[in-house]
């Protein structure tokens, strides 16, 4: 049976990179007794796949995961074990049942929603986006095995808005941004597009989008 989940990646998992997240989510639903498929052949490979890969430092209260499981099991059911058994720094927060024949989650992400928490003062912050958005275009390059290509990283953000300070006083921005294989863009381009430092930033994505007006991954 196949299962789409949600969970939080929290402050605990803030440095856990991609492939070791997957591992961490396989050796999970093993130490929650439940019977993850594994492909055949020499290399059998667990049947599980996120939506979209985080970047290392970043933290999100909305990741999702497709599995399949040899089990006919209650999806609330799927959820309690899967709570009972994560580790820290992953908050199961929900489980559905799915169609076997359900589009995969990778082709289904569309954008996300982020917020920066600024840890130094920036000056004209509003100006700065405001600025960003009046722009026909802003062209960057990018390299990917050896070869460097120009692309419009304006076209990439669906928007941005200054948010209220948090409760320490420090400057936050919300990045809604384009998702997916090809037409992604990364939080810490857009910061540095802003005159800001990346590496000053603390990161969380609130939100994945999925392809089609109101839908969700749970669909």
């Amino acid at each position: 049976m196949r299962y789409r989940i949600q969970f939080e990646k929290t402050d605990a998992m803030r440095f856990t990179g991609n492939l070791d997240l997957h591992s961490t989510l396989e050796r999970t639903i093993r130490r929650a007794n439940l019977p993850l498929a594994y492909s055949e052949g020499f290399n059998p490979r667990p049947k599980l796949v996120l939506a979209d890969a985080l970047s290392l430092g970043i933290t999100s209260a909305d990741e999702w995961l497709d599995c399949v499981m040899k089990i006919d099991t209650p999806a609330e059911d799927v959820l309690a074990a899967l709570q009972h058994a994560a580790p820290p720094g992953i908050l199961f927060r929900s489980a559905t049942v799915i169609d076997d024949r359900a589009e995969k989650l990778p082709n289904l992400v569309h954008a996300a929603r982020f917020e920066a928490t600024l840890l130094d003062p920036a000056e004209g912050l509003e100006a700065r986006v405001a600025d960003f958005l009046a722009q026909p275009e802003v062209l960057r390059e990018k390299t990917r095995k050896g070869r460097t290509r120009t692309y419009d990283l304006r076209a990439l953000v669906f928007g941005l808005a200054v948010l209220p300070p948090d409760e320490r006083g420090r400057q936050r921005v919300e990045l809604h941004l384009s998702q997916g294989e090809g037409r992604t863009a990364r939080p810490d381009d857009v910061l540095g597009a802003l005159g800001l430092d990346p590496l000053r930033a603390i990161l969380h994505r609130t939100a994945m989008e999925f392809r089609g007006e109101g839908e969700s991954a749970a669909a």
